[in-house]
């Protein structure tokens, strides 16, 4: 549950299945707040995104993925610094889980735990993160960049303005397309990175970017 009360629920459901709708269904009948499910023809990750911000009311988007957790004043939080600093979009920093939903000390955390560390930025609460920041990439090992320096999609949120503004996430990328829609992002607003946990990431096997990697 969410601290922040003044929300609705969209679920995008790439026809599933197992027992994924019915569960949504009976989150649906016991939610307190509106509560919207959909399905959508799979085609790729962006396509899913698109379709729930498609059916989206409300003035700012948040996504969660089926693997995620959002801590209880995820919303609350995130909303309060975007409008107190006129953002349109922001990012947290997040916990690494593992398949059993325990804090996790794999490799990946090792490697990706802090995103912004990796281009030496160190956020400090609030972070407002310009197209001149982009020269910490230079710094980055040989100059190869091998991983999404902002943040999962999980890890942001955003105005319904920007995403009318910037455009769909469909693209033919099959990863790194979160990245490719942050650059597009920067082009027009800055980015605010907050470095309060706001968010649990789930590491697991069958994780679309674990898949992609194996590929």
């Amino acid at each position: 549950l969410q601290s922040y009360k003044n929300i609705e629920v969209i679920i995008s459901d790439d026809y599933s299945t197992d027992n994924t709708l019915l569960i949504c269904e009976n989150f649906k009948e016991q939610a307190s707040f509106p509560v919207s499910i959909y399905s959508h023809k799979p085609s790729n990750i962006g396509a899913n995104w698109d379709n729930s911000i498609k059916y989206a009311n409300g003035e700012y988007i948040k996504f969660l993925f089926q693997d995620d957790i959002l801590k209880h004043d995820c919303i609350e939080v995130m909303v309060d610094y975007l409008l107190r600093n006129n953002l349109e979009i922001i990012f947290s920093k997040r916990e690494i889980i593992d398949e059993e939903g325990e804090l996790s000390n794999s490799d990946f955390l090792i490697r990706f735990g802090d995103l912004q560390q990796g281009i030496g930025l160190f956020v400090d609460d609030l972070h407002i993160f310009n197209k001149k920041d982009l020269y910490l990439l230079g710094s980055v090992k040989k100059n190869k960049l091998q991983y999404n320096f902002l943040g999962e999609p999980i890890a942001s949120m955003f105005s319904k303005k920007l995403y009318n503004e910037i455009g769909c996430f469909e693209s033919p990328l099959k990863q790194f397309l979160d990245l490719e829609y942050w650059l597009k992002v920067l082009k027009k607003y800055p980015i605010g990175i907050t470095s309060k946990q706001l968010i649990q990431f789930r590491i697991h096997s069958q994780q679309a970017s674990a898949v992609n990697y194996q590929n």
